[in-house]
This record gives structure tokens, C-alpha cells and sequence, in this order.
């Protein structure tokens, strides 16, 4: 009687229904999906495609078909979590009781906050927004992208490679475009101890400390590892790894004028 939530019923019930038409037409192996209020950092709608039944959680017979779980090693869930050639020697090795706890596990698993990956351009607002604050870019500021940049020994291409890139733009443009050569020259020009600064200023690498088991803090380069070519990619946000909360939760500062 006492518990109170931010979680927005009707907003969770739209984001559900969007989710299963999308499944239905696209599908995918795992949809997660995180609204916050930039104002305050609320919860409003955590979505994660692997249902379970809230009343019996150790009942996984609504989600997988008998067949499979007389083999649990077979459920995809089970093969994306064990990749290396070591874990799947460990999977091989579990006994029956084991690989059942383990498909538990996974399928309880909350991807918004325990799953780390790769946040790629959801990021690149990040390294403008600390352009902007240090003064090493203006909105005026022009790049001309031709698909690809030199960087070292590395040609790092944008997303639009085979087209000859996203032409000459501005600031907003390189957003728009999610263009990877303009972040890539963002980055430089930011240089690598404030590139950092600022990862660690928007709490990446670090929890975020929602109350909820399981998070997980990504991973980062260190400031000595930001070499040319980790500082390039990192910029448009490969290389590292993140939470979808880490990532949300930083965005939501950039909205409400600064405050994590």
C-alpha cells in the first residue's frame, strides 16, 4: 500500500502494443526499450521483450516450448550469452539442473540495465555537447565528410561510405547525418583528456545506482588508452561499452540544461 512508482501505465501499455506490431512485421532476437523524464530522471517505461510470468518466474513453459527446454543449450538466449569457445565448453559441461538456473537467469536478465554494448551514435550528442561546453566547436563550424577519414594506419569510414559521404555540413548537419568523419574531427579537436573528462562527467563506465538488481557499469578506455585511433571511434561511440541507463541518463542532462 505503500509503494510508489514513476512508471506511466499508459505509456508502457503504447510502447508494448508498438513493440509487438513491430515483432510481427520486422522481429528481432531482443527489444529493449527505456523512457525517462529529462526533467528529473524518472522512470517512466522500461520495456524488455523477454516476458516471463511475474506470479511463477521459475515457470519458463510460457515462453519456451517443451522441446526446448529438454535441450536448454538449443534456446538462443542460451547461445548468445555463451559465444566464446570457453563458455560454450562451460555450457557443454553443465548438468541439466545447471543450464536450467542459467536459462532463468538470462530470461529474468533486465537488458536496460545489465546488458552492456556498444552505444554508437546514440552517444555522438554526448561528444558535441562537450565540444560545445569547451568551446572547440561553434554551431557555425563546417566538416566536409567524403566517407572515410585517415586516422593513423586506420581509414575509418562514416556509415555512407559507398555514396562519397555526407558533403560539406555544419554542426547540426553532422548530427542530423550522423556523420562519423565530423565526430571523428569533434573528437580531435576536443582532444583526449577532456573527451574523458566529459565520459566521466555523463557517469559512464560507472552505475548509475537505480534501484534495481544487476546493473552493470560498462567499460571504458582509460585516458592513457585514448590514442588517436580509440579517441577517433570513441567519439562516434564504438569501442567503449555502456547500459541503455548510462546512456539515457546522460542524454536526459543534455535536455534539461545540464543537470545528471
Amino acid at each position: 500500500y505503500s509503494l510508489v512508482t514513476t512508471l506511466d501505465m499508459n505509456m508502457s501499455r503504447i510502447i508494448s502494443n508498438v513493440v509487438e506490431e513491430w515483432s510481427e512485421e520486422v522481429g528481432g532476437k531482443s527489444i529493449s526499450v527505456l523512457a525517462m523524464n529529462p526533467q528529473n530522471g524518472e522512470i517512466l517505461s522500461m520495456y524488455d521483450s523477454t516476458n516471463y510470468n511475474l506470479n511463477d518466474p521459475t515457470d519458463l513453459s510460457m515462453i519456451y516450448t517443451e522441446e526446448q527446454l529438454q535441450s536448454p543449450e538449443t534456446i538462443p538466449i542460451m547461445q548468445d550469452f555463451y559465444t566464446t569457445d570457453e563458455q560454450k565448453a562451460t555450457l557443454a559441461s553443465m548438468t541439466y539442473e545447471e543450464k536450467i538456473l542459467n536459462l532463468r537467469q538470462l530470461t529474468w536478465r533486465n537488458f536496460s540495465i545489465s546488458n552492456t554494448f556498444e552505444p554508437g551514435s546514440t552517444a555522438k550528442p554526448l561528444t558535441v555537447a562537450a565540444a560545445m561546453e569547451e568551446g572547440t566547436v561553434v554551431p557555425s563550424d563546417s566538416f566536409e565528410c567524403t566517407g572515410a577519414l585517415q586516422v593513423a594506419d586506420n581509414l575509418i569510414k562514416c556509415h555512407n561510405y559507398a555514396i562519397g559521404g555526407c558533403g560539406i555540413i555544419n554542426l547540426e548537419g553532422a548530427l542530423a547525418n550522423s556523420c562519423n568523419v565530423a565526430l571523428m574531427e569533434i573528437g580531435e579537436e576536443l582532444g583526449r583528456q577532456e573527451f574523458y573528462r566529459y565520459q566521466k562527467l555523463f557517469n559512464l563506465g560507472e552505475k548509475t545506482g537505480i534501484d534495481l538488481p544487476g546493473e552493470a557499469s560498462g567499460l571504458l578506455f582509460t585516458e592513457d588508452q585514448l590514442n588517436i585511433t580509440e579517441l577517433a571511434t570513441s567519439s562516434f561511440g564504438q569501442g567503449y561499452n555502456s547500459t541503455m541507463i548510462q546512456i539515457a541518463s546522460a542524454t536526459c542532462s543534455l535536455l534539461n540544461g545540464g543537470y545528471y
